[in-house]
């Protein structure tokens, strides 16, 4: 993704993505969960966290921008 395209991603943020195309997943949604313990170094003081990318179809994409919520797996 590139840089100068948005400040920065987070949870809950949902971006196109081709990787899923063939598995009618247009869109990924951006989940922090702590599934492992991986300790990363800060990034100009900031905390850096592992986003998982959750492959979405398009009815839970709009059902998402529509209601508003996170989504729950």
């Amino acid at each position: 993704m590139p840089w100068d395209q948005l400040c920065w991603l987070g949870h809950e943020h949902t971006l196109q993505c081709e990787l899923f195309k063939t598995h009618e997943c247009h869109n990924v949604l951006l989940v922090d969960r702590e599934l492992n313990s991986a300790v990363l170094p800060h990034y100009e003081d900031d905390p850096v966290k592992l986003l998982w990318l959750l492959p979405i179809t398009g009815k839970e994409f709009a059902y998402l921008q529509e209601h508003s919520i996170p989504f729950c797996a």
